[in-house]
């Protein structure tokens, strides 16, 4: 039984490499999270402190409860945090369109005037590597997309979860460059 059991569990290498992502990018985004209160609260400090670990599994243990309670209550708390995520992108996304400046966005468009940036191939693999965070979370809804009712329907939806992302990624990046100058973002 409990050879059976393993081959189960781990005989897809697509199930183990995505729960280890998925460990992986929970222990990432909570660090994140803590650091980015420790600018407000010093006591989680960099995410990496006693306090922010004990809150981190706390946290995440509640998530996980909230799951095992049912899929309803799991949707709901999806949905919730989907909010969360989408708001504040799509408001920063307005203000910045609004603030727009074309002569600012094309001020030093390559960078040969701060040379702090590096090349431009190197700012675009550095983007690259960003890139990765930006669709995290695509390869669950390919997983998830075997239990939908139709073909076009798992093919249709995590592609146009990618063209979402991507269109976020987008514009929350290079909108940015047209209020505000480069030197004012590396501060």
């Amino acid at each position: 039984m409990p050879r059976r059991a393993l081959a189960t569990t781990w005989a897809s290498p697509r199930r183990g490499g995505y729960w280890i992502s998925a460990w992986i990018g929970n222990v990432s985004y909570l660090v994140l999270l803590f650091s980015t209160l420790g600018l407000f609260f010093p006591a989680f400090g960099e995410g990496n402190t006693a306090l922010a670990i004990v809150c981190a599994s706390l946290l995440l243990w509640g998530i996980h409860f909230v799951v095992l309670s049912g899929i309803r209550e799991a949707a709901f708390l999806n949905l919730v945090t989907t909010i969360a995520k989408v708001v504040p992108l799509v408001l920063f996304i307005v203000i910045a369109a609004l603030a727009f400046k074309v002569e600012v966005f094309t001020a030093d468009f390559w960078g040969t005037g701060n040379l702090e940036l590096g090349s431009v191939l190197n700012q675009v693999r550095g983007m690259m590597l960003v890139t990765v965070w930006v669709f995290i979370g695509i390869e669950g809804a390919n997983i998830y997309s075997a239990r939908a009712s139709g073909a076009a329907i798992s093919a249709r939806r995590p592609s146009s979860a990618s063209i979402r992302c991507c269109c976020f990624w987008y514009w929350s990046t290079c909108c940015r460059w047209g209020f505000s100058a480069n030197r004012n973002w590396r501060r």
